[in-house]
């Protein structure tokens, strides 16, 4: 451990953490600032780390690094990932964290390019300068039994979302579902909100060739909407 501290300072120049066969290393660097508004930094970086078996998922190991950084002012905050480069295994598939990223205490996007990678599933967050414009969140999933061993299925979903989370629209499609008795050759849905005015919300999801609890049908279609005055919903 090698570091410095001054009034209203914290710096950590080094912090060498490894385990006792040298299979295991990581290497931590940051500073943090106290004296008016809080802010700090941290670099972590590891040639690499093993993940321990998370339930049924297994084990893993990353290498790479991650830069963070964060503020707060009073009940203001910010928390940036400033760059990520992670890469390994989990589960015997690809893992994966590259990119940058940022949020606000009105839940504002910094500018965004996320991509990330795990379990058989594939992510991808972005937000331009312009927060007038939507940032955009994408997500590929292989296969549901990888995630909750027993089911199958392939997801792909597509979100829209608004600073602050004011407004945002949701589309998906399933493929070859098999979930708690539940069994869907193809589905889509369709979601959206709007916080003004009064909490508007809708919901579509329609389903082809669908078995469940011995029942066979060929579509069904389940549509809902909410707001401050009203519920409904249809099948």
């Amino acid at each position: 451990l090698a570091g410095s501290h001054v009034p209203g300072r914290i710096v950590v120049e080094e912090l060498r953490l490894e385990d006792e066969g040298g299979a295991n290393q990581l290497w931590v660097s940051g500073s943090l600032d106290y004296a008016q508004a809080l802010s700090w930094a941290a670099s972590l970086q590891t040639s690499g780390l093993d993940l321990l078996p998370l339930s049924e998922y297994g084990g893993g190991r990353i290498e790479g690094k991650v830069q963070l950084a964060g503020e707060q002012t009073g009940e203001e905050w910010s928390l940036s990932l400033l760059g990520a480069d992670l890469r390994g295994t989990l589960n015997k598939l690809p893992a994966r964290l590259e990119g940058y990223a940022g949020v606000d205490s009105l839940l504002r996007l910094a500018p965004t390019d996320l991509n990330a990678e795990l379990n058989g599933t594939r992510l991808r967050l972005r937000s331009a300068a312009d927060q007038a414009m939507p940032a955009q969140l994408d997500i590929e999933m292989d296969d549901l039994g990888l995630w909750q061993p027993g089911s199958h299925g392939a997801v792909s979903l597509q979100a829209s979302l608004l600073p602050g989370w004011e407004e945002f629209s949701v589309k998906g499609t399933l493929q070859e579902l098999q979930w708690q008795g539940l069994k869907v050759r193809r589905g889509d849905i369709k979601a959206t909100y709007q916080m003004v005015p009064g909490d508007r919300f809708s919901l579509e999801v329609s389903l082809a060739d669908l078995a469940v609890a011995g029942l066979e049908l060929n579509s069904a279609l389940f549509s809902a909407a909410f707001d401050a005055a009203t519920r409904r919903a249809s099948l």
